[in-house]
């Protein structure tokens, strides 16, 4: 589908009161400001499947097939921008129940009138028993080699603390504590990485990350505790917490929900390419980027593309358990990448970053958090790009996991 029209704001171009000149290009995804010049042609979006985004009310929704998804925070409601994920597959099973292979220790797992965070259904109560010891329900699956998230949706009741706990011969046991009013997860043992986010209305979607060896078996527990936060005491029969929807993916963050039945369902990937229009100036340039919260998924994540592999933008650092740790941005020719690197230990996905690039016949630049690294290698070599794709290739690889915000592009070297 053809996402941007041939728009300018209010019906007269877009003039920045930065003092810089007019771009050619302006891409505002926050504030559905698009000024596309010169060009007629627009955003070219794909997905073959559906996806879940949250909406101006924090609710969140589906978006049918080769629809973009422009996300808003669910407990702040602030808009966050052009949601781009690469493909990812969901394998717990009935995951808006929790019915499948979950058998229960001292508990019971209800329905309740408690709604969930799309709209439409409601949260199941994991209920204690009167029983001494821990209660949990449990899940086991055989996992491939690799990173592995596991996440849901959780709200407090008369429980206000809960656990996960994941065992594995490789693993080991892996246990992440988390507070449901507070709104804090911490790893308490093991190797792993935690985290919680806030959905609103008292809603937390709770996430570790983890490693999983080739074939190996790992049990994944969702376990109660009692005021204090211990997991092994006696239950009183009536008290619990509410949970929906339960997420087990290949990879190393927590993408949007993906509901399940009676098997693993893949949503597949976010592809959106802009076809360069007379617009584009292919001996030089100037892009400034906007992104929020990119979650890396390999060893780049391409903010801007280009065919032939290039990249205007593309974040790369280490992966690891919630390594979504990305330290430098960089250009990247085909050949020859080189970037800038603000600090060893400074994670350039989280919350919302800048970055610009510029490029001419004199070679490259550029810069984020005031550094600056410059390269005499040309962006372009013999050949000139035909197409921009946003947030990741125009196949959905190299995925940012994460919300574009702003593209301006100037057709000259700033």
């Amino acid at each position: 589908m053809k996402f941007v029209s041939d728009l300018s704001l209010n019906g007269r171009p877009h003039r920045p009161r930065s003092g810089l000149p007019q771009p050619a290009l302006l891409l505002d995804f926050t504030t559905d400001t698009y000024h596309p010049g010169g060009f007629g042609t627009a955003i070219t979006f794909t997905r073959a499947g559906s996806a879940r985004y949250h909406d101006a009310s924090g609710v969140m929704q589906t978006a049918v097939v080769d629809t973009p998804r422009i996300d808003y925070d669910p407990a702040t409601l602030a808009r966050r921008g052009l949601l781009i994920e690469g493909a990812r597959t969901n394998l717990l099973l009935q995951s808006a129940t929790f019915g499948g292979p979950a058998p229960g220790l001292n508990t019971d797992l209800l329905a309740s009138a408690v709604n969930a965070p799309i709209s439409g259904q409601t949260m199941m109560f994991l209920r204690e028993t009167v029983a001494a010891g821990n209660h949990h329900i449990s899940f086991v699956y055989t996992l491939a080699a690799g990173l592995h998230t596991l996440s849901a949706y959780f709200k407090a009741g008369a429980r206000t603390k809960m656990r996960y706990v994941l065992t594995g011969a490789t693993l080991g046991t892996l246990t992440l504590a988390a507070d449901l009013v507070a709104g804090t997860a911490t790893i308490i043992a093991g190797t792993g990485a935690a985290q919680i986010v806030d959905c609103g209305g008292g809603i937390y979607r709770v996430i570790v990350i983890f490693p999983a060896a080739a074939s190996e078996v790992i049990t994944l527990r969702i376990r109660l505790c009692d005021a204090v936060g211990l997991d092994a005491y006696t239950g009183d029969g009536t008290s619990g917490f509410y949970l929906w929807g339960g997420q087990l993916e290949p990879g190393n963050c927590a993408t949007s929900y993906i509901e399940t039945t009676t098997a693993a369902t893949t949503r597949l990937a976010d592809v959106a390419v802009l076809p360069l229009g007379a617009w584009w100036n292919p001996a030089e340039g100037t892009m400034l980027i906007e992104w929020q919260d990119i979650n890396q998924q390999s060893g780049n994540s391409r903010i801007i593309g280009m065919d032939g592999l290039r990249s205007i933008q593309n974040l790369d650092g280490g992966i690891g358990p919630g390594g979504n740790n990305a330290n430098q941005l960089q250009m990247w020719n085909g050949a020859v990448a080189f970037g800038a690197t603000p600090g060893p230990t400074t994670d350039l996905t989280k919350g919302i970053q800048k970055g610009a690039s510029a490029w001419s016949g004199a070679g490259r630049a550029v810069a984020i958090r005031n550094t600056l690294a410059t390269s005499p290698a040309l962006l372009f070599n013999t050949d000139s790009p035909t197409f921009l794709s946003l947030g990741a290739t125009d196949t959905g690889s190299g995925s940012i996991n994460g919300c574009l915000r702003k593209i301006t592009y100037w057709p000259k070297r700033l």
